[in-house]
């Protein structure tokens, strides 16, 4: 593949994000042309096929070491997406609560263990997503998220009430 040499025009709005320093936006930036652009999504693959990520370290230390408020960035994102009339929310529109198992193999990963897969029928190794979803006739896109672990007093229907809460408290949908 050859390599990426400009960030995507759709990156742009990261640059009005006031919870991100302007390096933080360009990080921001460059991470998200690679999961869009890149043929390898992992850092090592964004930083090598993305020129301005400014190589493996810089992308793994802004998701890794940067101090940024991952709930911040995405209450912008949400704004954002309401100043176009494509993505803006209806009141015809639903939000979509599920929750979803991602396989993985690596025991030490944060809120990973045994759960039970209903796509495969049987119980599985990985993380166990809470997610909500907006999607109305013309537009779908993620709200918010809360990663389930079976050490922690909540169960899934306790984090599901916890992003409504914030979605209709916080962000203002409706």
């Amino acid at each position: 593949m050859l390599p990426i040499t400009d960030l995507l025009s759709c990156t742009e709005p990261i640059d009005e994000f006031e919870s991100l320093s302007p390096e933080q936006q360009h990080h921001a930036k460059t991470y998200t042309t690679g999961l869009v652009a890149a043929s390898n999504k992992t850092v090592a693959g964004i930083a090598r096929e993305v020129i301005p990520a400014q190589g493996k370290r810089a992308v793994n230390k802004f998701l890794t070491e940067y101090d940024w408020d991952e709930d911040q960035v995405n209450h912008e994102r949400l704004e954002e997406l309401q100043k176009h009339g494509e993505t803006r929310w209806s009141q015809d529109g639903y939000i979509i609560l599920d929750d979803s198992v991602n396989h993985k193999t690596g025991k030490e990963l944060p809120g990973v263990g045994r759960f039970y897969d209903h796509a495969e029928g049987e119980t599985v190794w990985g993380q166990n997503l809470v997610y909500a979803f907006y999607a109305d006739e013309k537009t779908a896109y993620p709200l918010a998220f809360r990663l389930y672990d079976d050490d922690d007093d909540r169960t899934k229907y306790d984090l599901a009430r916890e992003i409504i809460t914030e979605l209709e408290d916080e962000v203002g949908v409706p």
